[in-house]
């Protein structure tokens, strides 16, 4: 039988343990990204080697959108243009970037916040045809765009919903004005 000190003293012990690996749980990798490493931890104080991993992270992801959107064929097309296209390629591709790779707590697109992990997510969906979309909109049209930042992100998410869908509706209409002629 436990005297009232001894019970004090285990109870304030197995606290003591609860807490500690509370801490534990609290340390571990509870990350929404899992390419994040948690084997770049600092051992000694349990915290991540910031700067490193950052910089590792960003890397695959700006490498990533490289090969989804093939940046190569992209700057190759738009070389055949002038030196204004392949600027503007690497415009397009370092606001995809800057997106992905910046954590933030929103995105604001047409005046509506979107959490940034799901513009992230979106952004990485984009492919060569997106883009060759975007830049035929941007290259075939007088827009008057006055902030092309905002105007980009707000076309790269809708792009990355909807391209396909769009690219075929236009191969359809194509179609259809071939079979019928110009009615109009």
């Amino acid at each position: 039988m436990d005297g009232p000190r001894t019970a004090q003293h285990n109870l304030i012990q197995s606290s003591l343990i609860e807490s500690k690996s509370t801490q534990e749980n609290l340390r571990e990798d509870k990350s929404i990204n899992p390419s994040i490493d948690t084997a770049d931890t600092d051992e000694s104080n349990g915290e991540m080697d910031g700067s490193m991993n950052i910089d590792n992270q960003n890397s695959e992801y700006r490498n990533i959108v490289a090969n989804n959107i093939h940046l190569d064929w992209l700057k190759d097309a738009a070389s055949t243009h002038g030196e204004k296209e392949v600027l503007m390629v690497d415009e397009i591709y370092e606001t995809i970037c800057d997106i992905v790779c910046n954590p933030r707590d929103k995105v604001t697109i047409k005046n509506t916040d979107y959490p940034w992990t799901s513009v992230k997510s979106q952004l990485l969906k984009l492919n060569y045809q997106h883009i060759a979309n975007i830049l035929n909109r941007i290259v075939d049209a007088d827009l008057k765009i006055k902030n092309m930042n905002a105007y980009l992100i707000s076309t790269l998410y809708t792009e990355s919903m909807s391209g396909v869908l769009a690219e075929e509706a236009g191969l359809h209409d194509d179609y259809l004005k071939y079979l019928r002629g110009q009615p109009y």
